[in-house]
């Protein structure tokens, strides 16, 4: 597939869980960066050093330091339309609304991973 000039930040504090989303959606072209927790993934988006622009957010819900759903409140201050799929074991109702409130999309675990890349590739 040819390269895609399209940037992805992947947060997920699980690593492999976080390599296979990651060489997967590499393999489709994206230029991807990874976070290993919400704190990292702040610094990626928030930190001048790295150029802070993505095209998409793909963010696990339950991570160390800061959980998917604070960064998406965090950076829905500056950017509303910017594209965010949260991935998540422990979907209820309330994470649901949520997500619907801030415009962003959830996957729940164990997702179909082809899945996931089609929505990205959907979504930028």
């Amino acid at each position: 597939m040819p390269r895609s000039s399209k940037r992805v930040a992947v947060a997920e504090d699980d690593s492999p869980t976080r390599r296979v989303i990651a060489l997967a959606l590499q393999a489709d072209g994206f230029d991807v960066c990874e976070a290993a927790n919400g704190g990292e993934l702040l610094d990626l988006v928030f930190n001048r050093s790295s150029d802070g622009r993505f095209d998409l957010i793909i963010s696990d819900v339950r991570m160390p330091v800061a959980t998917g759903v604070e960064v998406v409140v965090a950076l829905r201050q500056i950017d509303r339309t910017l594209p965010v799929i949260l991935m998540t074991a422990f979907g209820d109702e309330k994470l649901d609304d949520a997500s619907a409130r801030l415009g962003v999309r959830v996957f729940h675990k164990p997702f179909d991973l082809d899945d996931l890349r089609l929505a990205a590739r959907l979504l930028t």
